[in-house]
């Protein structure tokens, strides 16, 4: 056999290998709902159609933007570090500066002319500045609409289509309206050691949830009206993270997902109340799929991945781990793309 007919079999084992993993390694708690193996493609050697639209992604060191019926529409690799939404793409290196930015199929869309560090997201696009205590609020051609600078660093961000919201290392938040007047500014405190772990904002702007403080770390749930915001739950936790955490509005706004030691915690907006899960590692991702009215929990304990599955509001439908350097998890209607280092999978969830 000539080693490229290896290669290619090599690649088919690979596939066949993932996939019959991701299902017979499954724990099953409710057998109604089933996952359903759709296509896998791999970003070493599928052939590329580039052009423009398409899903975006990021695992390891390789970006693109690949279609529902698996094509790739583009991939590029890059040395350092990089951001891909929707619309735009960038790879940059440790001083970026005149960084441009692209369309999925490539064509350049403007140039980020000052130094920082992109930021890409569906709802608008930053640079965060040199320091790590500013940044900028971007147009669609990379100038800066406005700037805002403090004398502590960033340690966490969030925006929706309405506005950003940024946490600090002093423990201050700070929100922002799209054209850069600010919602409201506050210490929530409450912690012997004040810093913002993880923050979120509603995508109306009307709820706000942190993770806040070392020593007496707590989660806290804020109600914004007409720029006074008044905390409407909280909760101290049992243990201390010392990192960034995970904290996430669900799309109806009407949950907190939270990455708590150990385990996940689901805030009730409406009720004030919390259930907590054990999961293994720290959470990565938390997609949803109201069609189905399920959710899906991506964790990473060093080089293993764990996926859950769980029905509204918290019950538990399975699980399955893998082995991997890099991973995500989007989910589009009611198809659930796994990607690896290598590979992206589409699977159709059905009941």
């Amino acid at each position: 056999m000539n080693p490229r007919k290896k290669k290619a079999l090599l690649i088919i084992s690979c596939f066949l290998f993932i996939i019959l993993y991701l299902i017979l390694a499954a724990e099953p708690v409710d057998s109604s709902f089933k996952l359903n193996s759709e296509w896998s493609i791999s970003l070493q050697d599928a052939p590329v159609s580039y052009k423009q639209g398409g899903i975006p992604f990021k695992t390891g060191q390789l970006l693109g933007y690949f279609s529902s019926d698996g094509t790739l529409c583009s991939l590029t690799s890059f040395p350092y570090m990089a951001s891909v939404s929707k619309d735009a793409w960038t790879v940059y290196g440790a001083d970026a500066e005149e960084t441009p930015f692209f369309a999925a199929d490539g064509t350049e869309l403007g140039e980020i002319k000052e130094a920082g560090f992109p930021w890409l997201t569906d709802n608008g696009n930053f640079l965060f500045l040199p320091g790590g205590n500013g940044f900028d609020k971007l147009d669609d051609n990379g100038n800066s609409l406005w700037r805002y600078e403090d004398t502590a660093p960033i340690t966490a961000f969030s925006n929706s289509s309405n506005g950003c919201i940024l946490g600090f290392a002093d423990g201050k938040l700070v929100a922002f309206r799209n054209d850069g007047t600010i919602d409201f500014s506050i210490y929530p405190a409450g912690s012997n050691y004040q810093v913002i772990l993880g923050v979120d904002i509603s995508e109306n702007n009307d709820l706000t949830a942190c993770v806040c403080g070392i020593d007496r770390q707590r989660f806290i749930l804020f109600r914004n009206t007409d720029g006074q915001n008044k905390i409407i739950y909280h909760e101290y936790l049992e243990n201390n993270l010392r990192e960034q955490t995970y904290v996430k509005f669900s799309e109806n706004s009407e949950k907190v997902f939270i990455n708590e030691y150990n385990g996940l915690a689901i805030i009730d907006c409406k009720t004030l109340t919390t259930k907590h899960i054990p999961v293994e590692g720290k959470i990565i991702a938390i997609e949803e799929q109201p069609e189905n009215n399920i959710f899906f929990v991506l964790t990473k304990n060093k080089n293993s991945f764990s996926l859950y599955m769980f029905e509204n509001p918290s019950s538990k439908i399975g699980n399955f781990s893998f082995k991997a350097s890099n991973a995500f998890i989007i989910t589009e209607g009611s198809s659930l793309f796994i990607g690896t280092d290598s590979t992206i999978s589409k699977f159709e969830v059905t009941k």
